[in-house]
């Protein structure tokens, strides 16, 4: 993330989500920094809600995208 200063009044603003409230079927855009990999941002559609069991013992309850790389 960075941080940049604009000298203007009155932006508009968009409120960060809560990923307990998606639905499938909503865009979705992830910013972050899954399992240590950095400068991560992906853009898609939820899929898929609560998946587990793919092996990855530290991470479950999955939200899956159809987000391409």
């Amino acid at each position: 993330m960075a941080v940049i200063k604009i000298e203007a009044k009155d932006l508009p603003v968009l409120p960060l989500g809560n990923s307990d409230s998606i639905e499938v079927g909503e865009w979705v855009i992830a910013i972050g920094n899954p399992f240590g990999l950095s400068h991560t941002l992906t853009v898609g559609v939820v899929s898929a809600k609560g998946r587990s069991g793919v092996g990855l013992a530290d991470y479950e309850d999955f939200i899956q995208t159809d987000a391409k790389h």
